[in-house]
């Protein structure tokens, strides 16, 4: 399930203090899970979606933009980023110190947050957000466990496929997430699980009333 600002300290367990007409106030932070979608703005392109995101890329690394209300007079975005990078650097010390997730950008506008991590590859995404989440061939995931029992529905309006035909699309790319959020791919989306709610052919989210997990098989 996905996590707002206000919900995560109960996952993590990491709060921030902020100053505000000389009270402590104890506030919750975004640390690494993504929020249930927000309004959707505009049309294509990448800054008119304002709402949690995930990217990925053709090489496999993968980028969240986490959007969210930030109306509070004492929210602040320099101890925000603070212990944002505290959960990073924690999660890297437990994979040798490398960099497989870092903080790429923060910004504060309109009354709105808007946080930015990238990750090496999706099983960093995955571990670090503590959700199910696979990016690779339909042989790999089947061979990781994901079942294949399910029908599928081709987004340029041709037949569906079933088990039988992902059988013999064994080196197609799929991406199974199970999280409602918006995922843009780094090509066509070819089909798509029932669960699945196409924007155009690079951008599709998960049902907000759906449970389990979502298929996407793309170009």
């Amino acid at each position: 399930m996905c996590h707002t600002i206000s919900e995560i300290i109960g996952d993590r367990g990491s709060v921030f203090r902020c100053r505000f007409k000389g009270m402590a106030v104890l506030m919750p932070c975004l640390i690494v899970m993504l929020m249930a979608p927000l309004l959707l703005l505009g049309c294509k392109g990448k800054a008119d979606y304002k709402e949690t995101l995930i990217r990925i890329s053709k090489k496999g690394t993968i980028e969240s933009e986490i959007y969210e209300s930030f109306d509070k007079p004492y929210y602040n975005k320099t101890e925000l980023e603070s212990v944002i990078n505290e959960e990073i650097d924690d999660f890297n010390a437990l994979n040798s110190n490398e960099e497989r997730v870092k903080l790429k950008e923060t910004v504060v506008e309109d009354g709105s947050v808007s946080v930015t991590i990238t990750y090496k590859s999706c099983s960093d995404y995955k571990e670090f957000n503590n959700v199910d989440f696979f990016v690779g061939t339909v042989n790999e995931a089947r061979a990781q466990g994901y079942p294949m029992t399910l029908t599928m529905k081709s987004t340029g309006g041709g037949p569906n496929i079933s088990e039988e035909d992902l059988n013999t699309m064994g080196e197609s790319k799929i991406i199974i997430i199970s999280e409602p959020v918006l995922v843009e791919t780094p090509s066509d989306i070819l089909y798509v699980t029932a669960n699945i709610e196409l924007v155009d052919e690079n951008h599709a989210r998960m049902s907000s009333d759906s449970s389990g997990k979502a298929y996407i098989i793309i170009k």
